[in-house]
């Protein structure tokens, strides 16, 4: 990790911020408790719900409508400097991709590169500022916004990630903070994620509140001696989730606390079934939990592919080895194969003869990839593509959307 992702922003005495110290937290832009633990983070976001544990929420939201409204009112133009600043931000910060692929999209040189990058974070910088100045001028006295309207302004950023690894720490973290709270010896949180390897397609950050706050409905004061759990399991293209605890859960429904959880599960989309001693919700599966899996032998290929595909709500699984390739499609079932054709041990061709042999992979769409201009062994062999390498970013996603769009 460089020195700029962990320098915190501090404001300096005329209200100015530096580039760098409003970059070190745009790139942690989807980690709430690093956001939540900003010094100005209080000064940026005291007009918003003032409910503990949502800060880091309401920063990141702050920061991407400040973003937004970088975006230029007039059609899009590459050499127009207030449109490569808006992709700058939005790709690079926003949907993650590396500035290398940014460069070659906005075709900038490095340098230039560089150039408009600084240019960009400043020009956020000055809308930060202004913020800031007209904050500085409100009452801090006046009513903070009702709760309803501060989650409305969440901005959902979906992704795929592991649930097991966020149900973890939430069970870590209320461990430790109700132990300190209340003075008692600290609890345990069962955790059971069925399968292990189970991943949604979600918010991370307003799915980590979510959590957060229904675990702590289910330990209460005086409740010590029972263990409460969560348990989550695959149903079809769906996702479970439920806390069971021995304390009444029902009873709090009134409150403050299960207010806000109504509300973070209506922006994941979900509802939540209140009983006496749980409460359920279902993520839906929507369109967005496709898988692709990508074969190549060279980890710099299968980096630039991820790349491509990231932010396009496909779930992106890669293997370097060809000979594990029928394994990983065994466990992982993708709905779109990525395959080189040159590889060692066993090149694409083996492969895909063999992926082809499977009962499961009859319909499953196979993209042969090589420097070779093999086209029609492809296609009879049983590709559904060929694409010619190097492959670039276009070209790939038209292939990967049209077959998965007709599959």
């Amino acid at each position: 990790m460089t020195l700029t992702a962990i320098i915190p922003i501090v404001l300096k005495r005329d209200d100015r911020i530096a580039p760098e110290q409003l970059q070190a937290v745009l790139l942690h832009l989807h980690d709430l408790g690093f956001l939540a633990s900003q010094p100005i983070v209080d000064d940026l976001v005291h007009r918003l719900s003032r409910t503990p544990g949502t800060s880091g929420l309401d920063l990141r939201s702050l920061l991407l409508a400040l973003i937004e409204q970088l975006k230029p009112n007039k059609a899009f133009d590459i050499i127009a400097p207030e449109w490569r600043h808006y992709i700058i931000l939005n790709d690079r910060y926003v949907l993650q991709r590396p500035l290398w692929e940014i460069q070659h999209k906005l075709a900038l040189g490095e340098r230039q590169m560089r150039r408009e990058h600084q240019r960009a974070l400043a020009a956020l910088s000055m809308l930060v500022q202004a913020h800031l100045r007209k904050t500085k001028q409100m009452n801090v006295e006046s009513d903070p916004v009702p709760l309803a309207e501060a989650v409305q302004r969440l901005t959902p950023a979906p992704s795929f990630f592991p649930l097991l690894d966020l149900a973890e720490d939430i069970a870590l973290i209320l461990t430790h903070t109700h132990a300190a709270r209340h003075n008692t010896p600290s609890v345990r949180f069962d955790v059971h994620v069925d399968p292990p390897a189970l991943k949604i397609f979600t918010d991370r950050g307003i799915m980590h509140q979510l959590l957060l706050k229904l675990a702590q409905l289910c330990v209460q004061p005086g409740s010590e001696s029972a263990t409460p759990a969560m348990y989550a399991m695959r149903e079809n293209m769906q996702v479970r989730i439920r806390f069971e605890s021995s304390c009444e859960m029902q009873s709090k429904a009134n409150q403050e606390q299960p207010q806000l959880c109504h509300m973070l599960a209506k922006a994941l989309g979900a509802d939540l079934d209140w009983q006496p001693y749980s409460v359920s919700f279902i993520l839906p599966a929507g369109p967005h939990t496709r898988t692709v899996l990508i074969v190549d032998d060279e980890p710099s290929a299968l980096e630039l592919f991820r790349s491509y595909l990231s932010g396009l709500n496909y779930e992106v699984i890669t293997e370097s080895k060809a000979e594990n390739v029928l394994p990983s499609i065994t466990a992982t079932r993708p709905d779109l194969v990525m395959l080189d054709i040159m590889m060692p041990a066993m090149d694409g061709w083996e492969v895909l003869q063999r992926l082809r042999h499977m009962p499961s992979m009859r319909d499953v769409p196979i993209v042969a990839c090589s420097v070779l201009n093999d086209a029609e062994l492809a296609y009879a062999l049983g590709a559904a593509r060929f694409l010619r390498k190097p492959v670039l970013r276009h070209h790939l996603i038209h292939a990967v959307n049209e077959l998965l769009t007709t599959a």
